[in-house]
């Protein structure tokens, strides 16, 4: 629990700099939720199921294992890779339902022209299979400038990439997705090991695989995390954080900002060491 533990202080640190709660709280809850997962599993039996059957300790404890590895694998595609452009997915998103709307009330049109009569149809034939032809040009229109902008997939992602395939991403943020959830094996109970023909010491053995596959895991998002902080570095026109100015002299004004906004932060981070040996505390209670 170390690692996540100097993660959290540093996240602490960093909102006590900044003052800024988005992103580094957010990072924070993330090294909380792991530290309190890590602490179950290692203090409590009951939660990982080592000989014991499903209860309700074990399947809260899967549940939160999950969204803390979704929360994870969330924070690695849209903040410390950036990845994917939100604007351009709800675009995509509002282009998509303007599209179902469209087919819908053309359906709707349709059919209440066929109970409208036979004759009307004939009449309005000529007129409809006019527009019917201009729709079908709009449609194929659209799915041919649809083709040109490369597809779905390109289009969600950010514009600027040092890889240019958005494949490599694509590929990239389903095998993070993957390899996160590894740890799921743990769940095979022992008792049936032997009935789906698993020796009993299965873990054991795929736990060598397990470990070299998050290595690799890690290996390949310190590659897109380098590529992210390059391109807003180069972005930004910045090599350091923070440029002291000489006429950057602190105020009585700025001093009381400065006082209240330690005030809020020791307060904030406070809240996130107490939860913390609360866990610890719940963890060791109920392994007893």
């Amino acid at each position: 629990m170390a690692p996540y533990w100097f993660r959290l202080c540093q996240c602490l640190r960093r909102y006590g700099d900044t003052g800024e709660r988005l992103p580094h709280l957010a990072n924070a809850f993330k090294y909380l939720w792991s530290m309190s997962i890590t602490a179950f599993a290692v203090l409590d039996e009951s939660a990982t199921g080592r000989g014991a059957a499903w209860g309700t300790v074990r399947t809260l404890f899967v549940l939160s294992y999950m969204g803390s590895t979704l929360y994870s694998w969330a924070w690695d595609v849209l903040v410390d890779w950036a990845a994917l452009d939100v604007n351009a997915a709800a675009h995509l998103a509002a282009r998509e339902t303007h599209r179902l709307r469209t087919a819908w009330a053309r359906l709707v049109r349709y059919f209440s022209g066929k109970q409208g009569g036979g004759e009307g149809v004939e009449k309005g034939g000529g007129r409809g299979e006019g527009s019917g032809s201009g729709s079908a040009g709009e449609e194929e229109g659209g799915s041919g400038s649809g083709g040109g902008g490369g597809g779905m997939s390109e289009s969600l992602l950010r514009s600027r990439r040092m890889i240019r395939p958005a494949w490599c991403y694509c590929t990239a943020i389903l095998v993070d997705l993957v390899l996160r959830f590894v740890w799921t094996y743990t769940l095979i109970p022992a008792p049936h090991r032997d009935d789906v023909h698993f020796d009993k010491d299965f873990a054991l053995y795929i736990a060598p695989f397990a470990a070299t596959a998050e290595i690799l895991r890690r290996c390949m998002w310190s590659v897109f995390r380098l590529e992210n902080e390059h391109l807003n570095n180069t972005a930004r026109y910045r090599k350091v954080t923070y440029i002291p100015l000489h006429f950057d002299a602190p105020t009585s004004d700025r001093r009381e900002a400065v006082s209240d906004r330690r005030g809020r932060v020791m307060a904030e981070a406070g809240i996130f060491v107490v939860v913390a040996a609360a866990v610890l505390v719940l963890a060791s209670v109920t392994s007893d």
